[in-house]
Order: structure tokens, then sequence, then C-alpha cells
């Protein structure tokens, strides 16, 4: 084979990484804020998975989640370190029971005060119920048929009480096996400067779930 029509095999493959790398790079530019989760790899468990918060406009670090030990039913994306006091979270401290499905954790910021409860229902497309200082949110995937091994993306809305898809809390986008960033739509800026809790529900259980995945199948 000559090296011109190596370079012409080869030459697709280069264009769709690139293309690839700049969806991802771009992923959030029309939204708030992004969430970018830095996975581990297999064989190296006891390394921290991070997890940055950043506003899109003006690229400001927000706070990080961390964690170790990416399994199923006890990983935590919970310790927080706030570098900014233009956004704070409503909550501080998230865990979601890998076997209930039970929002078992959610303390107020800053604090050890559990402030929401809830589930996920991670069959039939994905559905969160959260309820936080007496208001109960719902929110459901986009995608009815949406599972891990079918459908890569996550578009998130809260629904109303008959299941009908309000504003867009936020989309996924892999940007490789083990990356992941998640991008929180402009409907879910607050006057008030608080990350709202369902939200972060919603993207812990996200988190956790592609960190998992990473540790078992990403080299």
């Amino acid at each position: 084979m000559t090296a011109v029509a190596t370079c012409i095999m080869v030459l697709p493959r280069v264009l769709g990484n690139i293309a690839s790398r700049s969806t991802y790079a771009h992923a959030c530019d029309s939204d708030w804020l992004q969430i970018v989760l830095t996975g581990q790899t297999y064989g190296h468990e006891k390394k921290l998975n991070t997890a940055q918060f950043s506003l899109v406009e003006t690229g400001e670090l927000l706070w990080t989640w961390t964690s170790n030990d990416p399994v199923e039913n006890d990983f935590n994306l919970a310790s927080l370190d706030s570098t900014s006091t233009s956004l704070l979270p409503s909550l501080g401290n998230v865990t979601i029971n890998g076997t209930t499905n039970e929002l078992t954790r959610a303390w107020c910021y800053n604090t050890t005060n559990q402030c929401a409860t809830g589930y996920v229902w991670p069959f039939d497309g994905l559905f969160f119920e959260v309820q936080f200082n007496g208001m109960v949110t719902r929110m459901r995937n986009k995608y009815h048929g949406w599972s891990f091994e079918n459908i890569p993306g996550v578009i998130m809305h809260r629904v109303d009480e008959k299941g009908v898809l309000a504003e867009r809390l936020l989309h996924t986008l892999s940007g490789s096996c083990k990356d992941l960033k998640l991008c929180i739509s402009d409907a879910m800026r607050r006057r008030d400067r608080i990350f709202d809790p369902d939200v972060l529900v919603v993207a812990y259980w996200l988190l956790q779930k592609q960190a998992a995945y990473a540790i078992r199948y990403c080299d």
C-alpha cells in the first residue's frame, strides 16, 4: 500500500477524532454551567475521581466533588470545596443507595442536617423525585427507552403533575470512555445564587454511574 493510500485511509479517522473532541469541548457553550468529570480507569481505584463545577460564560470554577473507590453501592461524590461565593450549592453531601435507589443522605450545604428526600427510578428512561423544603420536583429523561447500553446521552427535564416535559435541567456528553460532561441549562439559573437540590441529585447519580462504569470497563 502506498503512503498516499495510507494517508487517505487514516485521514477520515483523524478528522473524525478532531471533530469529536471539538464537539465535546463546546458541548455546553449555550448553557449556564458545566460539570466535567474526570473518571479513573481500571486498576486506578485509589485515585480521585474529580467533578468540577464551573460557569460557562466566565470559566469560573465554583466547587469540586471528589471521590475514591467508585463502587456502585457506596460511591459518593460528596467532598465539596467551595471556591466561590457567586454560587453556592443547596446540598453539600449527596448519597443514593444503589440497591434501593433512595436518596439516603442529602445534607444542607456546610451542615450535617438532612435537607432532602427522594429516589431515582433508573428504568423506563430514567426518573427522579426530590422533596426539598416541602416542595416536590419530578424529573424525567427525554428518551423513554434510554439505558446505559443503547443511548449514551441523557437530556433531563422537569415534568409537571401529568408527566409533561417542562424546563430542561441538563444534557450529557461523553468525551471518552472515562470522561463525562454535564451541561446545566440556563433555565436553572437562580437569582438567589443557590444551586437547586434536584439538579445536584441528578448530577450526583449520573457522575456516580459514569465513574463506576469507567473503573470497570475503561483502560
